[in-house]
C-alpha cells in the first residue's frame, strides 16, 4: 500500500472550516473491476480486515426496480434558501438547472424550497417533459435567492415526504450548506422514513460551496441510505456543470447503500469489514505489510452506527428500548471498546496529552 506525507504550506495557519483533502484517482474507464484487499493485524493472531472497491457500473448493473433510471420514479429537489446561502445562490442555481435537465422523461419531479418556512413549485409532482422542464427553470431562476430566514430542515422534510407519489420510489435531493437547526430529530426522521417505507424514500445530499459542514451533510445522507458529495463554490453560471454532476454523483439508478459504506471522491464506494476468522475469497490481494489502516477504516463507520443507528445493536433482538438508559448504556460501552481499540476520536472518546 503506497503512502503520502501531506503538509501545509503555511506552518501558521486557523481552521475556519472543514479540512478536506480530495484524492485524484486514475480513472480506468470500462475496463475498471472490483478489487478486494486483505489486510493482517501486526499484533493481533488472525485478525484481519477486508476492503472491497466496488465500480459504479457494477452498481448500477443490479438496478433497482421502480427507481428515477427506469422512468417510473420521483425526484424531489430540497434546495436551502436560508439567509447562509446569501454567498451560494448562483451555484446553487446552475447545480439545479444542470441537474433538471438530466432527468428522465417519465419522471415525477417537484422542487421545494426550505429556510424558516417552506415552499413548492408545485402541490404535487410532475411529469417530467419539455414544457415542465422549461417552467422549473424559469422557476429556478426567478425565485431562488437567500431570502428565507434560518434553516429549518425538520418541517420541511416532513411535508415532502408527506407529499411525495406513495406509489412511486422517491428520490429526495437535498442542497445545502449544511449549516441546520435540529439536526438530530432531522436525521431520525429520516432513518425512520426509509425503514418504515422498506428502502423506496431514498435521501441525497449535496452541499453547497466550500465553507461547508461536512459531517451534518454526510449525516443527512447515511441515514438516508445514500451518498453526499460536494459542489464548491466554482460550480457557477454552468462552469464545471460535467464535473459537478460527476462529483455530486446522483446515483438515481444505484442500489441502497450497504451497511457500512463509505464514498471516495470518484465516487466509488468502498465497502470495509472484519473478516477475522472468516474464509477468505479466491479472488483477493493480501497487502504485504501488516497494518491497521483498513481495520481503523472498517471501524470508523461501526462507531457512526452506533451513534446514529443503526447498529447491530438497535437492530439486535437482545437490543434494549431505543432511548432509555439501558441501551444508552450499552451503546457507549460497545463505542468505547472499538474508538480505545482502534485508537479513534469519537462521541464518546477522544486525546488528550499527558506529560510524562
Amino acid at each position: 500500500m503506497e503512502t503520502a506525507l501531506i503538509q501545509l504550506w503555511s506552518s501558521s495557519t486557523s481552521l475556519g472550516r472543514d479540512f478536506v483533502l480530495d484524492i485524484a484517482t486514475r480513472h480506468d474507464g470500462e475496463n475498471e473491476a472490483p478489487q478486494a484487499w486483505m489486510e493482517e493485524h501486526p499484533t493481533l493472531p488472525s485478525q484481519r480486515a477486508l476492503m472491497v472497491t466496488l465500480p459504479p457500473k457494477v452498481l448500477g448493473q443490479a438496478g433497482h426496480r421502480g427507481t428515477a433510471a427506469d422512468g417510473k420514479g420521483e425526484v424531489i429537489f430540497l434546495a436551502d434558501q436560508s439567509g447562509s446561502m446569501s454567498d451560494k445562490i448562483r451555484s446553487l442555481k446552475s447545480a439545479m438547472q444542470f441537474f433538471l435537465k438530466g432527468i428522465l422523461l417519465g419522471t415525477k419531479f417537484n422542487i421545494w424550497s426550505l429556510g424558516s418556512r417552506y415552499r413548492s413549485w408545485c402541490p404535487r409532482s410532475v411529469d417530467y417533459d419539455e414544457a415542465s422542464l422549461d417552467a422549473a427553470l424559469a422557476y429556478v431562476d426567478k425565485t431562488f435567492d437567500a431570502d428565507l430566514g434560518g434553516t429549518e430542515l425538520f418541517p420541511a422534510i416532513q411535508a415532502v415526504v408527506a407529499a411525495r407519489d406513495k406509489a412511486r420510489m422517491t428520490n429526495v435531493i437535498v442542497l445545502t450548506d449544511g449549516q441546520t437547526w435540529r439536526l438530530d430529530a432531522t436525521l431520525v426522521f429520516i432513518q425512520q422514513t426509509r425503514v418504515r417505507n422498506k428502502g423506496r424514500v431514498r435521501f441525497f445530499s449535496l452541499s453547497i460551496g466550500d465553507g461547508v459542514l461536512h459531517a451534518r451533510v454526510e449525516g443527512i445522507a447515511k441515514a438516508g441510505g445514500s451518498y453526499a458529495e460536494v459542489i464548491p463554490s466554482s460550480v457557477r453560471d454552468g462552469v464545471g456543470g460535467p464535473r459537478c454532476l460527476d462529483a455530486a454523483g446522483l446515483p438515481l439508478d444505484r442500489p441502497p447503500q450497504p451497511a457500512v459504506l463509505e464514498l471516495f471522491r470518484k465516487p466509488q464506494p468502498t465497502w470495509h469489514r472484519d473478516v477475522s476468522q472468516a474464509p477468505l475469497p479466491r479472488v483477493l490481494a493480501a497487502l504485504p505489510k501488516k497494518s491497521t489502516t483498513i481495520h481503523k477504516l472498517a471501524a470508523r463507520p461501526l462507531l457512526h452506527g452506533l451513534e446514529r443507528g443503526p447498529s447491530h445493536l438497535h437492530l439486535g433482538q437482545s437490543g434494549a428500548y431505543r432511548g432509555i438508559w439501558a441501551e444508552t448504556s450499552l451503546i457507549k460501552r460497545e463505542a468505547e471498546a472499538i474508538a480505545c481499540r482502534w485508537g479513534l476520536v469519537s462521541k464518546w472518546t477522544s486525546f488528550f496529552l499527558r506529560e510524562e
